[in-house]
This record gives C-alpha cells, sequence and structure tokens, in this order.
C-alpha cells in the first residue's frame, strides 16, 4: 500500500432503531445496540456513495473495512458507474452486515 497516497472515509450514518445505555451492577456504562435491518441497509448505502465518491476522486484502489470485503484494483478509466465498480457495490451488498463484520462507531 502507498500510506501517503492513502485516505479513509468514514460515512456518517443516522440510525432509526438505536439502542440503550444502562448501567451493570458495578456502576460502569452498558451498552446494548444490534443493528436493525434497516440501519444495515443506511451503512451500506453509506459504504457504497463513499466508494463511489473515491473512484469519482481519482482512487486506483478501493475497499472497505469489512470483515470480508476485498480491495478493487481499478482499471484504467474505470469511473463510479463501470460495471467494473458496480459488480463490487453488488459484491459489498451480497456480503450484507453481520455480527462483527464492521466496525461500528458512535458519534454525537
Amino acid at each position: 500500500l502507498a500510506y501517503r497516497r492513502t485516505a479513509l472515509v468514514v460515512p456518517l450514518v443516522r440510525d432509526r432503531d438505536g439502542g440503550r445505555v444502562t448501567l451493570n451492577p458495578e456502576g460502569e456504562p452498558l451498552v446494548t445496540y444490534a443493528l436493525s435491518a434497516h440501519d444495515g441497509l443506511s451503512v451500506l448505502d453509506g459504504v457504497e456513495a463513499s466508494l463511489k465518491i473515491l473512484v469519482a476522486a481519482g482512487a486506483t484502489h478501493v475497499g472497505t473495512l469489512m470483515h470480508r470485503g476485498s480491495v478493487l484494483e481499478l482499471k484504467d478509466g474505470a469511473g463510479a458507474e463501470s460495471e467494473q465498480v458496480k459488480s463490487y457495490l453488488r459484491s459489498i451488498r451480497r456480503l450484507g452486515l453481520s455480527p462483527c463484520s464492521l466496525a461500528l462507531f458512535s458519534a454525537h
């Protein structure tokens, strides 16, 4: 990898279904959160939009931080609407999101 030419994009997605924070018996916070099907699709939409932005900006390689994801090496002239990119995005959708397959963060 060419780290000095690497860009990371974090899609900000608002969840609809949320979770909750309670206290355990020791008084420590306990986070309970399960990604709903609706919110999972929103995350995948964000990942897809982020990849398209990177391709449009001239990226030569794109990938995700998904557990089973792969890196796509773009052919010369492959744009965000090329069949190569569309095929890669379909493969990301097919992988879907399962527990622990993608790091999720909370921002407030």
